[in-house]
């Protein structure tokens, strides 16, 4: 009933398996620079790293809620807990922002890179149709949840929304690279020019949805 009921728990149960594919995805993303001395691809190893350290920073935060509820210890009342609660999600939601605001830049370098550089590098067989489809599924539930949680206000579940919407993004900028890679001619200089393009753009929407939390978590304060 709980979990039919409750929006922030079944969110959080959500954001589990997208915490695991994060760490797959950095693995498959490290092992793939490692073996081609790609700059690029260690560096998405890293940004998943990062985004499945910030996932896991927010379910720590939601285990709070739900396990430790009550009146707590040594006196403490159920309206202090919640107030400290209530503070805990927001330094949670300001350190998740601060963490994509520096990602993003560190993001930017990438980009950088793949754009002097190197153009992506394509992956094998029929895998990139199967990475295309669930890119393209990932960041259409990434906007319709982004909006979800807006209705909801609740600082946690827009971190994780937020979360959610910066993992789709690199992941569209990173099937770029791998189509391009893929069926491009390396000749092409629109493929340079649109990487960079696109790279530009993850990188400032990216960067400003993490400079809005900060700010946000400010007023909020």
């Amino acid at each position: 009933n709980t979990l039919i009921t409750d929006t922030r728990l079944r969110t959080v149960l959500t954001t589990l398996p997208g915490m695991g594919l994060n760490l797959i995805y950095a693995v498959f993303n490290g092992v793939v620079g490692i073996t081609d001395k790609s700059a690029w691809y260690v560096s998405l190893s890293i940004y998943y790293f990062l985004l499945c350290a910030m996932r896991f920073l927010s379910v720590s935060y939601a285990r709070q809620i739900y396990f430790k509820k009550g009146s707590g210890e040594n006196g403490v009342s159920k309206q202090t807990k919640g107030r400290s609660l209530k503070e805990r999600e927001r330094r949670v939601y300001r350190n998740c922002g601060m963490m994509l605001s520096i990602m993003s830049i560190a993001l930017g370098g990438a980009v950088i890179m793949l754009v002097e550089g190197e153009g992506g590098k394509s992956y094998p067989g029929l895998m990139i149709y199967a990475i295309a489809t669930y890119t393209f599924y990932k960041l259409t539930m990434s906007i319709i949840n982004m909006v979800k949680a807006r209705k909801e206000k609740s600082l946690l579940l827009i971190t994780l929304r937020n979360i959610g919407y910066s993992d789709a993004l690199v992941s569209l900028l990173s099937l770029q690279t791998a189509l391009f890679a893929a069926f491009g001619q390396a000749e092409d200089d629109f493929i340079p020019v649109m990487n960079a393009l696109t790279g530009a753009a993850v990188c400032l929407m990216v960067l400003g949805l993490g400079i809005y939390m900060v700010h946000n978590a400010g007023e909020k304060s």
